[in-house]
């Protein structure tokens, strides 16, 4: 039996990949059985999208640069052994090595295929179809007469190897392996082939049809992150490695100026890498969210003069599945051009976010030099290398007290922002919320220092003294505690909350407190702005509790949080933030004692 060696270019799923397969037809004279290899039609695998970029390479096979590369080994030849028929038939066998080798897979299927039914057909004399393929496995012996079949594996053949029929629909994989947790193969099987066969049939040569074919889906390729100096999740690994996997590509054109407005979604993708490009004509507004709603990028000559046309080009990168593109025009010319990449992003092992953090830094991305150096960034793409290694950048948090509003809603929109107050130190997350920059950390500023209105928000130098709240109930004394848990912060009542302005009782709202200078505590009205279920997660509540100072005990840690406001709500009671059950909203119950320990979340003044 003889070979011929072809190539095909296949696909897998959505996938960019690369088949191998070997096939061909030949001759062998004798008496014995005689086997032919044929080639394994297109109707096995689907067609390649457009937009695979094939590569020939060596011997005939394609790749492509983020799939799975395959090969697939067989014998040019392969012959039965000489066999004499007799008439209670006599047996025959064949064997070869089938080897496969994958890199860049998730696993493979290994198919036998009998093209144009499975029997062996005498060549000369002409007679009728008179070695039939098994029906059923059994051992060589146990082969009814006239008849043959196949085992593959990758013990030694015997007298205990059975034999079965070869597959005639191309669709069954005989051999299916899963190599996701090495992303690579090199495996060798044995084909084994035996035939049973009577004086019934004449002496001659027989001849059939039988491919030998490889299918890889492709796997991720392996990229490693080094977190450079921070740490991921709680555990302080300090490097992980993840399976970044090319889903699909879909491309997204409006070139005409026709009102666009459209949620795009890739299935199965954890993050999105976008090329998009916009142009704004005279009335026009294009804008790329991400899934959340949140704005990407956005070309808008709405407010702009009119000579004046704002475009945008760049690479965008974005998490979850989805996407959503606007573009109004009133027919002058507004145009854009996308083109969404989803990636499957997992972890080899373990489930750390793929977002590290470091004491007193924010991420600013992954580069593929430790250095962060800019046009070094590293974007998810088809000339991925497994076994990379990327690094992230870290921008040291600024202080607080020069952050502006701007910088807020450029930088803590998406998510949270660390920025440091310079009276201690200490550093804070916070998020632009609804049209204002709110800290999503419970303000932990203790007692014993003199404040100034270069750093906090006080008309003239104040001295905060140290006093702790677990002595007397106090309107005029200012008292606070600092909690050993960090996350609760301190809790202050109303005097020193506002750095010793409100000291008695009096309806009065607060203008100065111990906020950093450039934030202040929010107003009622302002703390309406984040209420209700959809906006708490944002805020990060940590369920502190107050200090009740009648009591002398904590309330509600584990299942509330109380914030100050600077609304007054009577001469004793002040409004304050509550959340309770997944809630926010503002309150003035008698939670809100001016005497009582709330904690202080400061909001950025205009």
């Amino acid at each position: 039996m003889r070979l011929h060696q072809s190539s095909l270019r296949g696909i897998l799923g959505f996938c960019q990949g690369r088949l191998v397969f070997f096939g061909g037809g030949g001759l062998l004279a004798g008496v014995s059985a005689v086997f032919l290899v044929g080639i394994l039609g297109a109707m096995l695998l689907p067609s390649v999208p457009e937009r695979a970029q094939a590569v020939e390479g060596d011997g005939g096979a394609t790749t492509y640069a983020t799939g799975a590369s395959v090969s697939l080994g067989v014998p040019a030849t392969i012959d039965f052994e000489a066999v004499t028929p007799t008439a209670n038939g006599a047996t025959t066998t064949a064997t070869a090595n089938v080897t496969v080798a994958t890199t860049n897979s998730a696993g493979y299927s290994l198919y036998l295929y009998a093209e144009g039914g499975n029997n062996l057909v005498a060549q000369n004399p002409a007679t009728a179809e008179v070695v039939t393929a098994t029906a059923s496995s059994a051992t060589l012996d146990g082969l009814a007469n006239n008849t043959w079949g196949y085992n593959l594996g990758t013990a030694a053949t015997g007298t205990g190897t059975t034999y079965a029929a070869v597959p005639t629909d191309g669709t069954t994989p005989v051999q299916t392996k899963d190599t996701s947790s090495t992303n690579a193969a090199n495996d060798t099987y044995t084909l084994a082939l035996g035939a049973k066969v009577d004086t019934t049939i004449p002496s001659g040569t027989y001849t059939g049809a039988l491919t030998v074919a490889v299918v890889a889906e492709p796997g991720g390729i392996v990229i490693n992150y080094d977190a450079n100096g921070g740490i991921f999740g709680d555990n302080d690994t300090n490097s992980v490695s993840y399976n970044v996997k090319e889903i699909s590509t879909q491309s997204i054109n409006n070139g005409n100026s026709t009102n666009y407005d459209e949620t795009i979604s890739i299935p199965g993708a954890t993050s999105l890498t976008i090329d998009f490009t916009c142009y704004a004509a005279k009335m026009g507004n294009v804008r790329l969210y991400d899934g959340a709603g949140n704005v990407i990028v956005a070309c808008s000559q709405m407010t702009v003069d009119p000579d004046v046309h704002p475009s945008a080009s760049g690479t965008y990168i974005i998490s979850g599945d989805s996407l959503r593109i606007y573009l109004f025009d009133d027919g002058t010319g507004s145009y854009f051009n996308a083109e969404a990449t989803g990636y499957e992003i997992t972890p080899i092992s373990g489930t750390e976010e793929l977002t590290p953090t470091r004491s007193g830094y924010n991420f600013a991305g992954w580069y593929t030099d430790a250095a962060g150096t800019e046009g070094n960034e590293f974007v998810p793409n088809g000339n991925m290398v497994s076994g990379t290694t990327v690094y992230a950048k870290w921008e040291e948090a600024p202080v607080m007290q020069n952050f502006t509003n701007s910088q807020c809603q450029s930088l803590a929109s998406d998510a949270p922002y660390i920025v440091k107050d310079s009276r201690d130190g200490n550093t804070y997350t916070v998020r632009y919320i609804n049209g204002a920059c709110w800290m999503t950390q419970n303000l932990r500023l203790s007692g014993g220092r003199t404040l100034t209105s270069v750093d906090s928000n006080v008309a003239s130098s104040w001295y905060f003294p140290n006093t702790s709240l677990g002595g007397s109930e106090s309107y005029t004394e200012p008292r606070s505690v600092i909690s050993a848990n960090v996350s609760y912060g301190g809790y202050y009542n109303l005097c020193a909350a506002s750095a010793g302005t409100i000291c008695q009782v009096v309806n009065e709202n607060i203008t100065y407190d111990i906020c950093p200078s450039g934030w202040r505590l929010p107003a009622e009205n302002e703390a309406s702005t984040i209420t209700g279920s959809s906006l708490s997660s944002i805020f990060s509540p940590v369920l502190s509790g107050y200090y009740d100072s009648g009591e002398k005990r904590y309330y509600g840690v584990g299942s509330d949080d109380y914030w100050w406001t600077a609304t007054a709500s009577d001469s004793y009671h002040q409004f304050y933030l509550n959340y309770y059950d997944g809630y926010l909203s503002p309150s003035d119950l008698d939670y809100g004692t001016k005497s009582n320990g709330l904690a202080l979340r400061c909001i950025r003044s205009d």
